[in-house]
């Protein structure tokens, strides 16, 4: 792994559809840009991604709303982490630390 950090090992990666260095195989138009600086990325750069947010906001608000304190927690989980996965797959680079480079 040339000393390099990633999420996945080589193996791992292949056996969920990546490809190399945690890019995705069916590789479109990246909705999120990674970060410059720290781990993951920022804002989104194309519009499905702001749909994204916008869905994972909107259902994060309505959950909070209509639903009792342990189902909305167990939602609020659930609803993150398919957010994270989002991103992850829909990025335009490896997720890992930046200091700038």
């Amino acid at each position: 792994m040339n000393g390099k950090r990633t999420l996945f090992t080589r193996r791992s990666a292949g056996m969920l559809g990546f490809k190399g260095e945690g890019m995705p195989a069916d590789r479109k138009k990246p909705w999120f840009a990674v970060k410059r600086f720290g781990y993951g990325v920022g804002l989104p750069i194309a519009w499905e991604g702001w749909l994204t947010l916008l869905a994972y906001g909107s259902a994060m608000i309505l959950a909070g709303i209509l639903l009792p304190k342990f189902a909305f927690v167990v939602l609020a989980i659930l609803l993150s982490a398919a957010a994270v996965y989002i991103a992850y797959t829909r990025s335009d680079g490896e997720w890992r630390y930046r200091n700038g480079e």
